[in-house]
């Protein structure tokens, strides 16, 4: 774990319990598996024991700090809009160069300004550099996608350069 992803996590935890907080994942957890076996009769200590062994606790954060604001933007979203139930972020991560959320909620679909937001987060993400939070663009290195500017980019290709020629 990345001593950045640990800090912007604890953040997160800190600000926002009902998205990143322990007991909101472990009462997820413990629905998931009531409703996917509702014949198993056991203990809430016993099945948490269980869920843990197979699903060890989630470390979600894996992105750069230059995301760090729209994360914390669309942390506050989804606590403004979500009424009744209020998702739980269980992945945060930079995927083929774009910033992805990923939250469960007991209903079905999310409210739409939740989805309207995210996907709108996600979409900027593709225009801020990942690194530092300045204006960026999509970068192929080595087939690796990431959104950088052109300072974060050129550091990116002197390491390419610096490893191909050994």
């Amino acid at each position: 774990m990345r001593d950045k992803d640990t800090e912007i996590w604890e953040i997160l935890r800190s600000d926002y319990p009902e998205l990143y907080g322990d007991e909101a994942y472990k009462n997820m957890m413990l629905k998931q598996y009531a409703h996917a076996r509702p014949d198993v009769v056991k203990g809430e200590d016993e099945i948490w024991a269980e869920l843990i062994k197979w699903n060890p606790p989630r470390f979600p954060f894996r992105c750069d700090t230059g995301w760090n604001n729209m994360v914390r933007f669309a942390s506050s979203i989804i606590r403004f809009h979500s009424r009744g139930t209020i998702p739980i972020v269980f992945q945060v991560k930079q995927k083929l160069g774009g910033l992805r959320i990923y939250a469960h909620n007991d209903i079905k679909e999310y409210d739409a300004n939740i989805q309207r937001a995210l996907h709108s987060i996600e979409e900027l993400s593709f225009f801020t550099c990942e690194v530092c939070g300045l204006v960026g663009e999509l970068r192929d290195i080595d087939g690796y996608l990431q959104t950088l500017c052109n300072d974060h980019f050129e550091k990116a290709d002197k390491c390419r350069t610096h490893r191909h020629k050994g």
